[in-house]
């Protein structure tokens, strides 16, 4: 199911390069939304990742903001966001829309 997953992520994000999508995740009790001008990305696996705490991660490129407590757009500390893939299975898949669950959070991925 994983190598599954993977293929239809990533023929849905090909078909996203050069735009803007929006990462919202949800964690326990925590809402994160991100806009992300997608510009490539990457499947990474143990070890080789930014953040040591991801054990395989989906890494999305490009220029982007975060929607802050207040509601306001601020840009994203680097031109980058990790997406855990531990456990990812694919919820919904449709030509806007992709929805996933991780081990760690629900994410949905939407093109503008």
């Amino acid at each position: 199911m994983m190598e599954q997953a993977i293929t239809q992520v990533t023929q849905w994000l090909n078909s996203h390069l050069d735009h803007t999508i929006i990462v919202k995740k949800e964690e326990d009790d925590d809402i994160d939304q991100v806009h992300i001008q997608l510009s490539q990305f990457e499947f990474r696996q143990t070890g080789e990742g930014s953040d040591a705490y991801l054990d395989s991660a989906l890494v999305l490129q490009g220029k982007g903001s975060t929607l802050n407590n207040d509601g306001d757009l601020v840009p994203l500390p680097q031109d980058m966001y990790d997406i855990a893939t531990t456990g990812l299975e694919i919820i919904n898949l449709v030509s806007e829309e992709i929805e996933l669950h991780s081990a760690r959070a629900k994410y949905t991925i939407s093109s503008t």
